[in-house]
């Protein structure tokens, strides 16, 4: 019980590492790398807002701004250096690593290469199933689950959400509306910044973040959308739990396991790739599409 109950809030905080990636690879197409970095950005804008303003400015409008900074990142990325080359594949992945690399080496400026310490919004432990916890990873569970509905309601229930889906789907539809293209992907990488800041705000407690921290998430976010489907946002559920729980498991049982615990994830990208390419929920040839 306690590999399954660890295993599965592990994997609810991959799952909402994995969906905002998928989230632009599923509209956009691109592989936003620089993505990851959003994360660290919210959390490091958490810590130095609570540096400078102190008490004066409540917590909750601190995570509020840092999450704003996130998107900030975002959309420059997306209009400046993404969109305009969207088609160019592999001139996108170049670009956004470059941008994650700079904006690690401008956190290392900032505050070094050493983590940061990021508060935690729910303090102490509690039993959940039999097995003691934080309840900081009970807050990200409950977190990830919470945001899986809101997406759902949003894509299903708004205008925005339904272009989204139709852009996703069959981006010609939007073109032959008269919709743009473009503006529905910076929406879209709007919105997975949105869920990055969460994110980082959320993971941050548990994980402390670094400069460097963007190669960690972006090796889970990678075999999060690889395992649930290529651009499936919903994917990500399954995929995160499979991947939590198998690391859980895998450092428990294995020497040395909770060393290198982080090949899990790239075998699974391994053979996910070399047996199943289309994932749990991906759609053969989805790329082809934009």
């Amino acid at each position: 019980m306690d590999i399954l109950v660890n295993g599965i809030l592990l994997g609810l905080g991959y799952c909402l590492v994995g969906v905002g990636v998928s989230l632009i690879l599923g509209v956009a197409k691109v592989f936003d790398l620089a993505y990851a970095s959003y994360y660290t950005i919210a959390a490091y804008a958490v810590v130095t807002l609570i540096q400078y303003m102190g008490p004066a400015m409540p917590i909750g409008i601190i995570f509020l701004i840092a999450i704003g900074i996130a998107v900030g990142f975002s959309v420059v990325t997306h209009f400046f250096f993404i969109l305009p080359v969207r088609k160019q594949g592999t001139t996108v992945m170049v670009m956004t690593i470059a941008i994650a690399m700079v904006i690690q080496e401008l956190l290392i400026f900032k505050d070094g290469s050493e983590p940061i310490h990021l508060p935690s919004i729910l303090k102490g432990t509690s039993v959940l199933f039999g097995v003691w916890t934080s309840n900081q990873k009970i807050l990200v569970g409950g977190v990830t689950v919470a945001i899986m509905a809101l997406l759902w309601l949003f894509f299903a229930k708004t205008k925005l959400g339904l272009a989204i889906r139709a852009t996703a789907d069959q981006p010609e539809a939007i073109q032959l509306s008269g919709g743009s293209i473009r503006n529905v992907c910076l929406a879209s990488g709007m919105l997975a910044a949105v869920v990055a800041g969460i994110g980082g705000i959320a993971l941050g407690p548990i994980y402390p973040p670094h400069p460097y921290a963007w190669l960690d998430l972006l090796i889970i976010a990678f075999a999060v959308i690889v395992l649930g489907g290529l651009g499936n946002i919903w994917g990500c559920l399954p995929a995160g739990l499979i991947l939590g729980v198998s690391e859980v498991g895998f450092a428990i049982y294995v020497p040395m396991g909770g060393i290198i615990k982080r090949s899990v994830g790239l075998m699974i990208i391994l053979l996910v790739l070399a047996f199943k390419p289309t994932g749990i929920m991906g759609v053969k040839g989805w790329e082809e599409e934009a």
